[in-house]
């Protein structure tokens, strides 16, 4: 399967750039190689940096239909939250309605509680909807006015199967990553440790030199967390 590690490194971040990150820190080794040598960085290490580039830019192109399938999944997986999500903000606003009206029976507010947890992930959301589902059918026909008459525990039932399926076909996905993939992934992993490697060197070699040693960082690969949303962990090709 490859190198865990190394994988789950390479998956944290974008191929492009890695790439425009890996091509400075090499431009970066070449030219303070004097420093940088008596410190622990070996010349060989800066004509790996520039194979690995040239080996994950040749990979660039393989993978296509598996990535756009992975993407997919991640859409899937991500309406499926947003509808339990949905669902669960109307039927708050319901419950405490039928809290002012004194219509919750034996329940409170409190039966419904989160206990504390954001419910983002699609675990935290199955294992609360499974939780109160037997408490909303109590309510059926109480709460069904805030739902165009249909009934609310359908609604969580059909809540959890989109979930469960989405989850279902993420997880597949994973498993069945293709060979390719992991091994793209693992280029990634291995370039990223290799510029980590070589920003520890330089802290060695430049330190107390503050304008040197900030060109040592990775600005680009944090640029480009930045400024894409967040989004459901997938395979990052």
């Amino acid at each position: 399967m490859g190198d865990e590690r190394l994988i789950n490194k390479g998956r944290s971040v974008g191929q492009a750039d890695l790439l425009s990150q890996a091509n400075l820190s090499e431009a970066l080794a070449r030219l303070h190689e004097a420093e940088l040598v008596p410190c622990g960085w070996h010349p060989d290490k800066t004509v790996l940096l520039s194979e690995l580039q040239k080996k994950l830019m040749a990979a660039a192109g393989e993978g296509e239909a598996q990535t756009e399938d992975a993407r997919h999944q991640t859409r899937l997986e991500a309406e499926a939250r947003q509808f339990a999500k949905s669902l669960l903000r109307k039927m708050q606003e319901g419950l405490k309605i039928l809290h002012r009206e004194g219509a919750l029976g034996d329940l409170t507010l409190e039966s419904f509680s989160r206990e504390g947890r954001l419910l983002q992930s699609t675990p935290a959301l199955v294992a609360y909807l499974i939780r109160v589902e037997p408490l909303v059918g109590k309510l059926d026909p109480a709460l069904a006015r805030f739902f165009g008459g249909r009934e609310p525990s359908a609604l969580v039932r059909e809540a959890l199967d989109g979930l469960r399926e989405a989850d279902r076909l993420q997880e597949g996905a994973r498993v069945e990553l293709p060979a390719k993939t992991v091994e793209r992934l693992e280029l990634k992993g291995r370039l990223l440790d290799l510029i980590d490697e070589l920003n520890g060197v330089a802290r060695i070699a430049f330190d107390g030199q503050a304008e040197r040693r900030a060109k040592f960082n990775k600005d680009l690969l944090l640029r480009g967390r930045r400024s894409v949303p967040a989004s459901p962990a997938g395979p990052t090709a």
